[in-house]
């Protein structure tokens, strides 16, 4: 076989592996990160980057809304939302391809309850057969069979058809009951107990065991909230007064707030709250009091746990000017202050309802703790006050659920009426659902 140019051409054909013209130190690179003893350096270095990336993104989001122009702030929000709507996106498409290695045929049944589910989401949502197959992850033929059945089914039947079914079936309560019970669950507003509570408070009378019947759940066991301490018990509003000092974490973890309340331990509620960059001092908390005592009236008793700040002198010789002495709680007891514990996770389970919805700046913070407490004082009904709000209890009003009367019920001839209050919300972003009346 004859060869046919100069030398380099004789290289380049006897070379085995060829190779584009690079440093020395590029090849270093390449065969440096092919090595398995690398690989775990590599990884360390590529969850570095992303966490860069992540402080790169709240560095641009706090930029923008923290500017004076209305318009690049409103730009910070927007991009703010979409950076959680792209990650909830991700979470599902992760869900999702679990359920594409499964071949259709071998994929578990819907059940007629979550058919039913599926077809509401995909009405409120107005998606087609085929965008619902894709997220649901079922072909469209199946999801246009749901709802040729739902629409086929007698009109003298209790439930809809044998492949949809509403949960529970209509049976006696009319049906209204019963949708607007599903509907506060799929505004998370609460367990059956709280959502009893509520519909109480709008006028509709309804047990604990009712409402879970309607959600198909199990009714747990109200958990009993304790007192401050077993000596120690409220009788009246102003009789024992409570605080304490919580951490929050805010969005990508590049921020910490502190939150302090003094909260009444006989009606729940919050008397005053204050949030902080840093860990309070005692000189914080003692202004906190005095301000608190000069607007509700000093209290008989006063509980917190032993920080730093409530041991202090700045705070104890200020409530020494009230005549009152701090009473401590039980060391590495968390039960010791119970009440306020409670009233923590209650808090940041409405600030909270995402699993990554955290304030990323202080107004955000600030604004989204003002209707957190307003919810909690005016609207929540709580199991431990018979169903009452904080503030029936504190100003002493007669508790709204107590003119509660029983919903109509489907019995031939009753007349059906629509209910008396509608789902709404106190924020434009749902996070805090109270029934308002009817227009």
């Amino acid at each position: 076989m004859g060869i046919v140019g100069g030398p380099e051409a004789v290289d380049s054909g006897l070379r085995e592996d060829p190779m584009p013209e690079t440093s020395f130190a590029d090849r270093l690179f390449v065969a440096a990160i092919r090595r398995a003893k690398l690989d775990g350096v590599t990884l360390a270095v590529v969850r570095k980057a992303v966490s860069l990336v992540s402080l790169a993104l709240a560095y641009r989001i706090v930029d923008l809304r923290n500017s004076e122009d209305p318009l690049l702030a409103a730009q910070g929000k927007i991009e703010e939302s979409n950076a959680l709507l792209g990650l909830y996106e991700e979470i599902a498409h992760i869900l999702g391809e679990r359920w594409d290695h499964i071949p259709i045929k071998r994929r578990p049944h819907y059940s007629p309850e979550l058919r039913y589910r599926v077809l509401r989401v995909k009405l409120l949502l107005g998606l087609s057969c085929a965008e619902t197959g894709r997220m649901f992850r079922v072909v469209p033929e199946t999801i246009s069979r749901w709802e040729k059945e739902a629409m086929a089914a007698p009109a003298n039947k209790d439930t809809v058809g044998a492949l949809i079914r509403p949960t529970p079936p209509v049976r006696r309560y009319a049906d209204v009951v019963r949708e607007v019970v599903l509907s506060m669950a799929l505004v998370k507003v609460g367990g059956n107990g709280m959502i009893a509570r509520t519909l109480a408070r709008a006028g509709w009378k309804l047990s604990d065991t009712t409402v879970a019947r309607y959600r198909k759940q199990p009714v747990p066991a109200p958990p009993e909230e304790q007192s401050a301490a077993r000596a120690l018990t409220a009788r009246y509003p102003g009789h024992v007064w409570m605080t304490d000092i919580t951490q929050l974490v805010g969005l990508f973890g590049i921020t910490d707030f502190y939150i302090m309340t003094i909260y009444d331990a006989y009606s729940r509620m919050p008397l005053l709250t204050r949030t902080f960059n840093a860990v309070p001092k005692g000189a914080n908390i003692a202004a906190m009091f005095r301000w608190a005592a000069k607007t509700y009236g000093r209290p008989k008793r006063f509980v917190c746990d032993r920080g730093v700040q409530f041991t202090s002198g700045v705070f104890t010789k200020a409530l020494a000017r009230f005549g009152l002495k701090p009473r401590y709680g039980a060391i590495g007891k968390h039960g010791s202050i119970a009440l306020m514990e409670r009233f923590w996770l209650t808090l940041k389970t409405t600030l909270q309802r995402l699993p990554f919805s955290k304030p990323l700046l202080w107004q955000d913070l600030d604004h989204a703790i003002h209707l957190s407490l307003a919810y909690y004082a005016f609207h929540r009904p709580h199991s431990a006050l018979g169903g009452a709000t904080p503030a029936e209890m504190y100003f002493n009003q007669t508790p709204a659920h107590l003119a509660a009367k029983h919903p109509p019920r489907g019995r031939p001839g009753e007349q059906r009426t629509r209910p008396p209050f509608r789902i709404a919300h106190l924020d434009a972003e749902g996070r805090f659902p109270i029934l308002a009346k009817a227009a």
